[in-house]
């Protein structure tokens, strides 16, 4: 008797989310999955999609063509009290034979609650390999990659180190400024269409960055985003702050695990997005993509920085979303 209560209250449950249409596997259409597997033969060429394995074997490798990674010190304060002040350290990527006179796109990359400003660049060293062997075989256009830190000092009293509106403050007045000032960075050159130029991505706590300091509070500042291994956030104001933007989003590129513990958190809220707001459309200007064996580790969060790489910054300029298998 008990075990059939349970089947039919699951019954019950599952048809609600059908019915209601927040079950995101069916309903939100611009998901895929990516293979068994991580690796392809170096034979096979990258492709994104169903037939598409994680990350090709040939893209981890160590590249001829080698970008450079800096430390990047920049100084901040706290948003509402300028007399707190501190140092911090981020690290920029600038690929293969950056040239000075030449316009660079920007991404800034953050990393989760377990990480820190050099774990995408230097102790994941594949990350880096990944970009330089994009770049190199000309399947994106060169681009210039920051990885700061996401957590504030702790003397600036935030109780678990992250706040959205201190990162948004960083963001636009601090970070932003002074790479533009000391690199070489498109959107510098060509303010009216800076935004264009500019990119933020992210991981589980740095996916949450994504969503509130980029997309809600600085949506004037980018108009590609890249959310890995979660949300985290409210859905409803992120909508209302695009809305208030009045600006359009070129790309939302989210990227999640089949086993990966944020998995049904951020497909559930990327669905409400999608329907709180007209400026997200799955499958024109959004994208879920599963990673079929992915969990809340460095392996799928590499393939997610491939798969969004090639989405952002195709070597022709614009976005490209991954074709969608039509059997699903």
């Amino acid at each position: 008797m008990k075990k059939w209560t349970i089947i039919k209250a699951s019954a019950v449950l599952l048809c609600f989310f059908i019915l209601s249409g927040l079950y995101f596997p069916f309903r939100f259409g611009a998901w895929t999955e990516v293979g068994n597997g991580w690796h392809l033969s170096p034979e096979e060429e990258p492709t994104l999609g169903r037939t598409s394995r994680g990350v090709p074997d040939l893209f981890e490798a160590d590249c001829a063509e080698k970008g450079t990674v800096l430390p990047f010190i920049y100084d901040t304060c706290r948003f509402d009290d300028p007399s707190r002040t501190a140092a911090r350290t981020a690290y920029v990527y600038l690929p293969y034979g950056y040239d000075e006179t030449r316009a660079y796109d920007l991404l800034v990359l953050f990393h989760g609650s377990k990480d820190d400003a050099s774990s995408w660049l230097l102790e994941y060293p594949k990350n880096k390999n990944v970009a330089d062997n994009l770049i190199a075989r000309g399947d994106i256009r060169p681009v210039i990659i920051v990885t700061p830190p996401l957590f504030s000092p702790e003397d600036f009293g935030f109780p678990d180190g992250y706040d959205a509106r201190q990162t948004a403050f960083e963001l636009r007045e601090k970070l932003i400024p002074a790479l533009e000032y000391a690199f070489s960075c498109a959107s510098e050159t060509d303010p009216a269409a800076a935004r264009r130029h500019r990119a933020v991505a992210g991981v589980s706590r740095g996916a949450q960055a994504v969503f509130e300091a980029g997309m809600r509070e600085n949506a004037d500042l980018f108009s590609r985003f890249g959310a890995f291994s979660g949300m985290l956030t409210d859905p409803s104001a992120v909508a209302e702050g695009l809305e208030k933007s009045r600006l359009d989003v070129d790309l939302l590129f989210s990227v999640n695990g089949f086993f990966d513990y944020t998995f049904y958190e951020h497909g559930f809220r990327m669905a409400l997005l999608d329907r709180m707001t007209d400026k997200i459309d799955d499958g024109k200007n959004a994208f879920f993509l599963l990673i079929r064996n992915g969990e809340h580790s460095w392996p799928s969060w590499e393939a997610a920085l491939y798969h969004f790489l090639l989405s952002a910054f195709p070597p022709d300029g614009g976005v490209v979303l991954p074709e969608i298998s039509s059997s699903r």
